[in-house]
């Protein structure tokens, strides 16, 4: 974990919002004291309220900033065919281009919040962003190796030795996903790598590969001449197996995860990352996510890539995320989607304290929606123009 949002030592702030956000709940009258960034005190209002609601800044809890440069120009109508619009349009980019995207998406996510970001790349540019932003950090760096290791596996471990010394911290390292990462490389970094974050059932050919042992995925390693073959379980039990679902691992997406597989992420206390745009705009299955938050899950929100998400928006993710759950019949409060917002998009990186109580040093934003009595309206109407930081 790296990144910290500084302040001159001993300075005392006193903040008196109309309300405060606990748990993505609405608390009415009530100040707040910061001293050199900590909580001190939470009390009674002592004078007139000022018109914000103070909140934990927002977790964006999956995220790729590289792609920052192809908002609008990925058009693919489905999973397979985005990603390979993806990959043509990275091969045309040069450094110093991804290194201005990166920068530039690191200022919009603080612009509309975001305080922690759980950040996978798989290439140079992400780190030195990060590296001179005020943001929090989780860094993952990404790898794909598809059959087998062979040469891609040091490459990946150079760009790593790269973003550790831009960043001066471990880096972990990430699979890409089940179906784009050896079975030995899988085993390897489940042992080695402490945190793990890792795109799992985006969409429904995930399991139609692992475990029917067919469909889309089977065909491309046909095509290419790969040698995979599926062990015919689901893809949570195969993942299970391999050390890759336990504390310490997030699985990202899991909309075509069932119930049965939800009972063993909270079981071994794995964690997801929801990106509802993202999945809408790719044709995913919608993630039972009200189910899963029932089961005890811890889900926090990602923002994913502009590629596929649009704009760097927590509000739009946030009414996403209830729009998803209201098309489903199986609806959210929008208590429930700021927390994962923010308090437990924090868990979902295994960050805590990310909330506002005595002691805790979580950095805060003030939003600004007149007439908001409720979370569900501060969704509704907020946007990053709203959002100032304290």
């Amino acid at each position: 974990m790296g990144g910290a949002r500084g302040r001159e030592p001993d300075e005392l702030v006193l903040l008196r919002p109309y309300a405060l956000i606990r748990r993505g709940e609405l608390c009415f009258g009530e100040e707040v004291e910061v001293v050199d960034g900590e909580i001190v005190r939470i009390g009674p209002h002592t004078g007139l309220p000022e018109p914000y609601v103070l909140s934990p800044a927002f977790v964006n809890a999956h995220s790729h900033l590289e792609y920052r440069g192809m908002l609008g120009k990925i058009h693919g109508e489905s999973y397979f065919e985005w990603i390979r619009q993806i990959v043509q349009a990275k091969n045309l980019q040069n450094e110093d281009e991804v290194i201005q995207d990166c920068v530039q998406a690191v200022n919009e996510n603080i612009q509309t919040g975001v305080g922690l970001i759980g950040e996978h790349s798989d290439r140079i540019g992400a780190s030195s962003a990060l590296a001179c932003s005020p943001m929090k950090y989780r860094f993952f760096q990404e790898i794909v190796t598809f059959s087998s290791p062979g040469p891609a596996w040091e490459l990946f471990l150079e760009k790593r030795k790269i973003n550790e010394k831009i960043l001066n911290q471990r880096v972990s390292l990430a699979p890409h996903a089940p179906h784009t990462v050896d079975e030995d490389s899988l085993r390897k970094v489940a042992v080695e790598e402490e945190f793990l974050s890792i795109h799992v059932a985006e969409s429904v050919e995930e399991n139609r590969f692992f475990e029917q042992g067919e469909g889309e995925i089977l065909d491309f390693y046909h095509r290419f001449g790969g040698d995979r073959k599926p062990p015919k379980q689901r893809l949570a039990l195969y993942l299970h197996e391999l050390g890759l679902a336990r504390k310490g691992v997030q699985w990202v997406h899991g909309c075509d995860l069932s119930i049965n597989d939800a009972e063993l992420m909270v079981e071994t206390g794995t964690t997801l990352a929801h990106c509802p745009r993202s999945n809408l705009a790719l044709n995913c299955p919608p993630a039972k996510v009200r189910e899963f938050l029932d089961m005890g899950m811890t889900i926090g929100l990602g923002m994913d890539s502009v590629a596929s998400s649009g704009p760097i928006d927590m509000f739009a993710e946030m009414r996403a995320t209830l729009a998803t759950a209201k098309r489903r019949g199986a609806t959210l409060t929008g208590e429930q989607v700021w927390n994962m917002a923010t308090t437990m998009g924090a868990q979902s990186l295994w960050e805590e304290g990310w909330q506002i109580e005595v002691g805790s040093k979580v950095p805060l934003i003030k939003v600004a929606v007149p007439g908001a009595v409720t979370t569900e309206e501060l969704i509704e109407k907020g946007s990053p123009a709203e959002v100032s930081w304290q």
